[in-house]
Protein backbone atom coordinates (compact mmCIF):
# COMPACT_ATOMS: atom_id res chain seq x y z
CA UNK A 1 0.00 0.00 0.00
CA UNK A 2 1.56 3.14 -1.07
CA UNK A 3 1.32 5.99 1.55
CA UNK A 4 2.81 9.60 1.62
CA UNK A 5 3.06 12.55 3.90
CA UNK A 6 -0.74 13.60 5.08
CA UNK A 7 -2.39 16.27 3.28
CA UNK A 8 -5.49 18.52 3.94
CA UNK A 9 -6.27 21.99 6.06
CA UNK A 10 -2.65 20.91 7.69
CA UNK A 11 -0.65 20.10 4.85
CA UNK A 12 2.49 21.71 5.08
CA UNK A 13 4.45 24.17 2.46
CA UNK A 14 7.53 23.31 0.95
CA UNK A 15 10.46 25.92 0.41
CA UNK A 16 12.60 25.07 -2.59
CA UNK A 17 15.33 26.17 -4.70
CA UNK A 18 16.69 24.12 -7.76
CA UNK A 19 20.21 24.32 -8.59
CA UNK A 20 22.86 22.91 -11.38
CA UNK A 21 25.09 19.65 -9.64
CA UNK A 22 28.46 20.49 -10.09
CA UNK A 23 31.65 18.26 -9.89
CA UNK A 24 32.29 19.98 -6.34
CA UNK A 25 28.69 19.54 -5.25
CA UNK A 26 29.22 16.55 -2.99
CA UNK A 27 32.41 17.57 -1.58
CA UNK A 28 30.65 21.07 -0.56
CA UNK A 29 28.29 19.61 1.15
CA UNK A 30 30.05 17.53 2.97
CA UNK A 31 31.90 20.51 3.84
CA UNK A 32 28.49 21.85 4.96
CA UNK A 33 28.62 18.93 7.71
CA UNK A 34 25.53 16.99 5.35
CA UNK A 35 23.76 13.80 7.16
CA UNK A 36 23.25 11.44 4.68
CA UNK A 37 19.58 9.80 4.44
CA UNK A 38 17.93 6.88 3.67
CA UNK A 39 18.65 5.28 0.41
CA UNK A 40 15.78 5.81 -1.62
CA UNK A 41 14.82 3.00 -4.56
CA UNK A 42 14.50 4.52 -8.06
CA UNK A 43 10.12 5.84 -8.54
CA UNK A 44 8.35 7.31 -10.90
CA UNK A 45 6.51 10.52 -11.09
CA UNK A 46 3.37 10.44 -13.42
CA UNK A 47 1.54 13.97 -13.81
CA UNK A 48 -1.58 14.96 -15.30
CA UNK A 49 -3.93 18.09 -16.44
CA UNK A 50 -7.33 18.55 -17.79
CA UNK A 51 -8.16 19.32 -21.40
CA UNK A 52 -6.63 23.36 -21.93
CA UNK A 53 -4.31 22.73 -19.34
CA UNK A 54 -6.06 24.41 -16.49
CA UNK A 55 -4.08 23.10 -13.57
CA UNK A 56 -0.60 23.97 -15.59
CA UNK A 57 -1.94 27.70 -16.56
CA UNK A 58 -2.83 27.63 -12.66
CA UNK A 59 0.45 26.29 -11.29
CA UNK A 60 -1.15 23.38 -9.70
CA UNK A 61 0.12 20.12 -10.32
CA UNK A 62 -0.99 16.77 -9.91
CA UNK A 63 1.16 13.62 -9.98
CA UNK A 64 1.73 10.36 -8.66
CA UNK A 65 4.37 9.04 -7.26
CA UNK A 66 5.18 5.55 -7.27
CA UNK A 67 5.53 4.62 -3.52
CA UNK A 68 3.96 7.30 -2.23
CA UNK A 69 0.37 7.62 -3.92
CA UNK A 70 -1.30 11.10 -4.77
CA UNK A 71 0.07 14.56 -4.57
CA UNK A 72 -1.57 17.84 -5.26
CA UNK A 73 1.00 20.95 -5.20
CA UNK A 74 -0.71 24.13 -5.33
CA UNK A 75 1.07 27.94 -5.07
CA UNK A 76 0.92 29.30 -1.21
CA UNK A 77 -2.15 31.26 -1.25
CA UNK A 78 -5.81 30.51 -2.58
CA UNK A 79 -5.35 29.63 -6.35
CA UNK A 80 -7.76 29.81 -8.85
CA UNK A 81 -8.08 27.78 -12.08
CA UNK A 82 -8.21 30.54 -15.03
CA UNK A 83 -11.31 31.87 -16.50
CA UNK A 84 -11.50 29.58 -19.77
CA UNK A 85 -9.26 27.18 -21.52
CA UNK A 86 -6.91 27.93 -24.89
CA UNK A 87 -7.88 26.31 -28.28
CA UNK A 88 -6.94 22.77 -27.49
CA UNK A 89 -4.84 22.75 -30.81
CA UNK A 90 -2.36 24.45 -28.39
CA UNK A 91 -1.31 21.97 -26.27
CA UNK A 92 -3.87 19.25 -24.98
CA UNK A 93 -2.24 16.45 -22.38
CA UNK A 94 -2.00 13.65 -24.96
CA UNK A 95 -4.85 11.21 -24.16
CA UNK A 96 -4.02 7.96 -22.11
CA UNK A 97 -4.67 4.65 -24.41
CA UNK A 98 -4.62 1.83 -21.87
CA UNK A 99 -7.63 -0.57 -20.89
CA UNK A 100 -8.49 1.60 -18.40
CA UNK A 101 -9.58 4.66 -20.50
CA UNK A 102 -10.23 3.42 -23.30
CA UNK A 103 -13.81 2.16 -22.72
CA UNK A 104 -16.41 5.20 -22.64
CA UNK A 105 -15.63 7.38 -19.83
CA UNK A 106 -18.35 8.20 -17.53
CA UNK A 107 -20.30 11.71 -18.32
CA UNK A 108 -18.49 14.46 -15.88
CA UNK A 109 -20.10 15.61 -13.66
CA UNK A 110 -21.94 18.94 -13.75
CA UNK A 111 -21.76 22.11 -13.33
CA UNK A 112 -17.74 22.05 -15.22
CA UNK A 113 -17.28 25.79 -14.72
CA UNK A 114 -14.30 27.06 -13.76
CA UNK A 115 -14.36 29.62 -10.62
CA UNK A 116 -13.74 33.51 -11.28
CA UNK A 117 -10.42 34.58 -12.12
CA UNK A 118 -7.95 35.82 -9.56
CA UNK A 119 -4.45 37.14 -10.25
CA UNK A 120 -1.59 34.07 -9.32
CA UNK A 121 0.29 34.73 -6.26
CA UNK A 122 3.22 37.03 -7.04
CA UNK A 123 6.40 34.77 -6.62
CA UNK A 124 9.37 35.59 -4.72
CA UNK A 125 12.10 37.99 -5.41
CA UNK A 126 14.37 34.55 -5.88
CA UNK A 127 13.87 31.65 -7.71
CA UNK A 128 12.70 29.99 -4.56
CA UNK A 129 8.82 28.18 -4.60
CA UNK A 130 6.77 27.85 -2.24
CA UNK A 131 3.83 25.37 -2.33
CA UNK A 132 1.48 24.27 -0.11
CA UNK A 133 1.32 19.50 -1.07
CA UNK A 134 -1.58 17.51 -0.45
CA UNK A 135 -1.29 13.77 0.03
CA UNK A 136 -3.36 10.95 -0.69
CA UNK A 137 -6.68 10.39 -1.85
CA UNK A 138 -9.10 11.98 0.04
CA UNK A 139 -6.90 15.12 0.47
CA UNK A 140 -6.27 15.37 -3.06
CA UNK A 141 -9.90 14.67 -4.54
CA UNK A 142 -10.70 17.27 -2.04
CA UNK A 143 -9.32 19.95 -3.33
CA UNK A 144 -9.39 18.99 -7.37
CA UNK A 145 -13.26 19.28 -6.95
CA UNK A 146 -13.18 22.41 -4.94
CA UNK A 147 -10.96 23.94 -7.86
CA UNK A 148 -12.86 22.35 -10.38
CA UNK A 149 -15.91 23.59 -9.52
CA UNK A 150 -17.33 19.65 -9.17
CA UNK A 151 -20.79 19.81 -6.41
CA UNK A 152 -19.58 16.25 -4.94
CA UNK A 153 -16.74 14.14 -4.81
CA UNK A 154 -18.52 10.66 -5.14
CA UNK A 155 -15.33 8.52 -6.23
CA UNK A 156 -13.28 6.97 -3.87
CA UNK A 157 -10.11 7.38 -5.37
CA UNK A 158 -7.80 9.83 -7.31
CA UNK A 159 -7.57 7.13 -10.23
CA UNK A 160 -11.50 6.72 -10.57
CA UNK A 161 -12.16 10.49 -11.09
CA UNK A 162 -9.66 10.41 -13.38
CA UNK A 163 -11.71 9.88 -16.47
CA UNK A 164 -14.82 11.48 -15.09
CA UNK A 165 -12.78 14.70 -14.34
CA UNK A 166 -10.92 14.66 -18.01
CA UNK A 167 -7.54 14.27 -16.24
CA UNK A 168 -4.79 12.98 -18.50
CA UNK A 169 -1.65 11.95 -18.20
CA UNK A 170 0.88 14.97 -19.03
CA UNK A 171 4.43 13.33 -17.96
CA UNK A 172 5.64 10.08 -16.94
CA UNK A 173 9.67 9.54 -16.20
CA UNK A 174 11.71 7.33 -13.50
CA UNK A 175 13.92 9.57 -11.31
CA UNK A 176 16.83 8.14 -8.82
CA UNK A 177 17.64 10.11 -6.14
CA UNK A 178 20.26 10.63 -3.34
CA UNK A 179 19.08 12.58 0.01
CA UNK A 180 21.00 14.33 2.40
CA UNK A 181 20.46 16.48 5.38
CA UNK A 182 22.26 19.97 5.65
CA UNK A 183 20.68 21.13 9.47
CA UNK A 184 17.04 21.65 8.39
CA UNK A 185 17.46 21.93 4.48
CA UNK A 186 17.08 18.77 2.63
CA UNK A 187 19.32 18.78 -0.28
CA UNK A 188 18.25 15.99 -3.20
CA UNK A 189 20.45 15.11 -5.89
CA UNK A 190 18.49 14.10 -9.01
CA UNK A 191 18.90 12.57 -12.06
CA UNK A 192 16.22 11.69 -14.11
CA UNK A 193 15.51 8.45 -16.94
CA UNK A 194 15.44 10.89 -19.77
CA UNK A 195 19.27 11.95 -18.78
CA UNK A 196 18.95 15.61 -16.97
CA UNK A 197 19.83 15.65 -13.44
CA UNK A 198 19.66 18.68 -11.03
CA UNK A 199 19.86 19.41 -7.25
CA UNK A 200 17.05 21.07 -4.87
CA UNK A 201 17.43 22.11 -1.83
CA UNK A 202 14.06 21.96 0.09
CA UNK A 203 12.55 22.61 3.58
CA UNK A 204 9.01 21.78 4.58
CA UNK A 205 7.26 23.97 7.11
CA UNK A 206 3.64 24.03 8.57
CA UNK A 207 0.65 25.91 7.36
CA UNK A 208 0.42 27.44 10.88
CA UNK A 209 4.34 29.02 11.24
CA UNK A 210 2.79 31.56 9.23
CA UNK A 211 4.88 33.85 6.79
CA UNK A 212 7.29 35.08 9.40
CA UNK A 213 8.71 30.82 9.18
CA UNK A 214 8.07 30.55 5.41
CA UNK A 215 10.45 33.79 4.89
CA UNK A 216 12.91 31.77 7.62
CA UNK A 217 12.97 29.02 5.84
CA UNK A 218 13.18 30.56 2.18
CA UNK A 219 16.79 32.06 3.66
CA UNK A 220 17.93 28.71 4.92
CA UNK A 221 17.55 27.56 1.91
CA UNK A 222 19.01 29.76 -0.15
CA UNK A 223 21.65 30.01 2.33
CA UNK A 224 22.87 26.01 1.56
CA UNK A 225 22.74 27.00 -1.99
CA UNK A 226 24.88 29.68 -1.80
CA UNK A 227 27.10 27.95 -0.12
CA UNK A 228 26.84 25.49 -3.17
CA UNK A 229 28.02 27.90 -5.56
CA UNK A 230 24.63 28.16 -6.71
CA UNK A 231 22.86 31.61 -7.35
CA UNK A 232 19.27 32.05 -5.88
CA UNK A 233 18.42 34.68 -8.36
CA UNK A 234 19.01 31.77 -11.18
CA UNK A 235 15.57 29.71 -11.90
CA UNK A 236 16.90 25.80 -13.00
CA UNK A 237 14.51 24.08 -15.31
CA UNK A 238 12.89 20.91 -13.48
CA UNK A 239 12.69 17.81 -14.62
CA UNK A 240 9.25 18.51 -15.61
CA UNK A 241 9.84 21.82 -18.04
CA UNK A 242 12.46 19.36 -19.87
CA UNK A 243 10.62 16.09 -20.28
CA UNK A 244 7.83 18.46 -21.67
CA UNK A 245 10.11 20.15 -23.65
CA UNK A 246 11.51 17.01 -25.38
CA UNK A 247 8.00 15.19 -25.67
CA UNK A 248 5.30 17.22 -25.09
CA UNK A 249 5.96 20.52 -26.70
CA UNK A 250 2.64 21.58 -27.48
CA UNK A 251 1.95 21.24 -24.16
CA UNK A 252 5.46 22.82 -22.40
CA UNK A 253 4.54 26.15 -25.44
CA UNK A 254 0.92 26.27 -23.51
CA UNK A 255 2.35 26.39 -19.81
CA UNK A 256 5.79 28.65 -20.94
CA UNK A 257 3.33 31.61 -22.67
CA UNK A 258 1.74 31.46 -19.16
CA UNK A 259 4.72 31.80 -17.13
CA UNK A 260 4.09 28.04 -15.53
CA UNK A 261 7.12 26.72 -16.37
CA UNK A 262 11.10 27.67 -16.79
CA UNK A 263 12.75 28.42 -20.35
CA UNK A 264 14.51 25.25 -21.34
CA UNK A 265 17.87 25.60 -23.22
CA UNK A 266 18.22 24.23 -27.07
CA UNK A 267 20.84 22.06 -25.88
CA UNK A 268 18.81 20.16 -22.54
CA UNK A 269 15.58 19.26 -25.00
CA UNK A 270 17.41 17.64 -27.60
CA UNK A 271 14.61 16.30 -30.77
CA UNK A 272 11.37 17.46 -29.81
CA UNK A 273 8.95 14.35 -30.38
CA UNK A 274 5.11 14.43 -29.39
CA UNK A 275 5.07 11.66 -27.80
CA UNK A 276 1.92 8.96 -26.13
CA UNK A 277 2.62 9.24 -21.70
CA UNK A 278 1.49 6.02 -19.79
CA UNK A 279 -0.37 6.47 -16.59
CA UNK A 280 0.75 5.23 -13.32
CA UNK A 281 1.47 1.68 -12.90
CA UNK A 282 -0.17 -0.46 -9.75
Amino acid sequence: METGPPGGEGAPIEVELKFRVGPDTATALWALGAVGLPHTPPFRDCYFDVPGAALGRADIWLRHRQGQGWQLKLPHGDPRLPHGDPEPAHGDPQPHRNAETTRTPPKPAEPRSHPPPTSPPSRPPSAVTIYREVWGDAGVLQELTRLLGVPSAPWGSVRAALAPLGLRPTASFVTRRRSVRVGRVKVELDEADFGYGLGEAEEEVTAEGGAREVEEARKRVEGVCRALGAEPRQRIPGKLSVFLARHQPRYYKLLREAGRLEEVEKEEKEEEKEEEVPGPTQ
